[in-house]
């Protein structure tokens, strides 16, 4: 239950209009989870607002939407960590379901995007020409809601690239 919680607010925090998309697996697929985080990308990293941070350490991830609130993520069974490609792809799992959430990292000049699959009605005949993506009601899911994708690494590269994970947020480096 507490991971339900503390996805539910790290989701209403970065999305917005965004549907629910689970993945069957941890992605990318086949890849080797990380132990923790290189340290050349530890650091505080803030939004240009200043109304978000976000403290990469070791195999920690804190995020603070404001003085008084923030999450903290712990690498563990429910949250793994792989790099792919230069990019982060954090998944996380909810106990009471099998599926992962994605959210990949992004690290570009001192910025790290944030990313999240987007994935509006006008788009999904789009990526559906690249992985299948089931929705919830084709498979009478009683816990989940949304989307169900099960790409390969190869699906997974096409995804990316045709930007199925949208930034939600831009940070940027404060502290080393």
């Amino acid at each position: 239950m507490r991971y339900m919680t503390i996805i539910s607010s790290l989701l209403s925090l970065l999305l917005t209009s965004c549907s629910e998309v689970y993945f069957e697996q941890p992605q990318p697929p086949g890849k080797t989870n990380i132990s923790a985080f290189p340290h050349k990308i530890h650091g505080l990293y803030l939004t240009p607002e200043g109304d978000s941070m976000l403290s990469i350490y070791n195999n920690h991830i804190m995020y603070y939407m404001d003085q008084e609130k923030g999450l903290r993520f712990t690498m563990n069974d429910n949250l793994i960590a792989r790099k792919y490609r230069g990019d982060y792809y954090i998944n996380i799992n909810d106990t009471e379901n099998p599926y992962w959430m994605v959210f990949l990292f992004t690290f570009k000049k001192g910025n790290l995007l944030l990313k999240y699959p987007d994935l509006q009605d006008g788009d999904l005949e789009k990526f559906r020409k690249i992985a299948t993506i089931r929705e919830a009601n084709e498979f009478h899911e009683p816990l989940f809601s949304g989307y169900l994708l099960n790409p390969s690494l190869k699906e997974l590269r096409q995804l990316v690239k045709e930007d199925f994970f949208m930034a939600t947020d831009t940070l940027v480096k404060a502290i080393k």
